[in-house]
């Protein structure tokens, strides 16, 4: 009873109806600050009559747990193999591998705006991406999110994960995963022909100047709420202004780049 003292639940004739230990009150709750994490435990063990007694949790159920209750969290789900598991487990368990603490932190912490986030092969940019793109697509109001990259490969893994979850059909039906020159195709309709360029460089700059002056003239509902780019330092400048076009003029949402 976070907004109630035990004082006040005496008053009330409430507490005939909610008593202690079953019940914590207001003062208690802000005593509780002062607890050891073992004080603790063992309060919120009296609360009950009967203790069901269970070995502690092993690091794969809870971040099986953590996957189920925080779908952002989860990378994948795979097999367990019978010699890794601690306990005998039905034919086809599987577990869910879930992101590092950091990267939950982050990607949870983001707010609105512009980020360019910088980092070693493997420091886990394509996974902060991909959560802060599952929390975008977790909201209440339905969301039209884009994930741009470089490459074709990566594209179509990114996209596989993400609409492969059967969990969350949200990912499939908010989340849309491409890799730029098929993204600027879809704008255009149609690619220029790359011979008719010198070279790849002005190439890029014609087709981002095609799709930038379609976007300008597209109307709001045909653009997303949140971009976000992996390999971003493989694009050209070009590529971040076009990204910040593609968003809804009267919803911005955050260009996230790794």
């Amino acid at each position: 009873m976070s907004n109630i003292t035990e004082a006040q639940a005496h008053t009330e004739n409430l507490y005939g109806l909610s008593e202690k230990p079953a019940v914590a009150y207001r003062d208690e709750l802000l005593s509780w600050q002062a607890l050891t994490s073992d004080q603790l435990i063992q309060r919120l063990k009296a609360m009950f009559k009967v203790d069901f007694a269970f070995p502690p949790l092993t690091a794969d159920v809870i971040d099986t747990v953590k996957g189920v209750l925080h779908p952002e969290t989860a990378i994948k789900e795979v097999k367990i193999a019978p010699e890794d598991a601690d306990e005998p487990l039905s034919v086809g368990a599987t577990k869910i591998v879930t992101v590092d603490i950091d990267i939950e932190r982050l990607a949870r912490s983001m707010k609105g705006g512009h980020r360019l986030l910088s980092g070693v092969a493997g420091s886990g940019k394509t996974q902060l991406l991909l959560s802060r793109a599952k929390i975008l697509a977790n909201r209440l109001l339905e969301q039209r999110i884009l994930i741009l990259c470089f490459n074709i490969t990566l594209a179509a893994q990114l996209r596989s994960q993400l609409h492969e979850d059967a969990r969350n059909p949200q990912y499939r039906e908010r989340i849309e995963v491409m890799h730029f020159h098929d993204w600027a195709k879809t704008v255009m309709g149609y690619l220029p022909n790359p011979r008719e360029f010198s070279n790849n460089e002005d190439y890029d700059q014609a087709l981002g100047e095609h799709v930038l002056k379609i976007l300008q003239a597209s109307p709001p509902a045909q653009r997303w709420d949140s971009v976000l780019v992996d390999e971003a330092y493989l694009l050209s400048a070009l590529v971040f202004v076009l990204c910040s076009r593609a968003e809804r003029p009267d919803r911005r949402r955050p260009v996230d780049c790794a």
